[in-house]
């Protein structure tokens, strides 16, 4: 069961990381969700898998998304834009709401959408 986790950073080893698999033996950096427009969204950005190729990070986002939250990736690298392109993930463009900047992200809606 997925903790209920607050608007801010998700680090790793806290309740809200742990209930969603984001722990320290696994990755490093951290998650961050954000409530807009209706929508409770986790980003993905600047983690490191310890052990690629292992389907941690596959399992990490479908966790997120089975807990009823989309996944937004920005400014994917090009490793992960294969990877976020071959699971079927949408390229949209947002405006920064700080920057003003336009910014490249990967998105996928949770589960319970139904939005495939």
């Amino acid at each position: 069961m997925v903790t209920e986790i607050k608007n801010g950073p998700i680090n790793v080893d806290t309740p809200e990381g742990l209930s969603l698999g984001f722990t320290r033996d696994k990755f490093s950096g951290y998650l961050y969700k954000e409530t807009k427009d209706g929508k409770n969204i986790i980003y993905i950005s600047l983690i490191e898998s310890k052990q690629p190729g292992r389907g941690d990070f596959e399992k990490l986002t479908e966790t997120i998304r089975t807990a009823g939250y989309w996944v937004y990736v920005p400014n994917a690298m090009t490793q992960m834009e294969s990877i976020l392109k071959r699971w079927g993930y949408e390229r949209i463009y947002q405006k920064d709401d700080y920057t003003g900047c336009l910014v490249e992200i990967y998105i996928k809606a949770p589960y319970e959408t139904g939005k495939e």
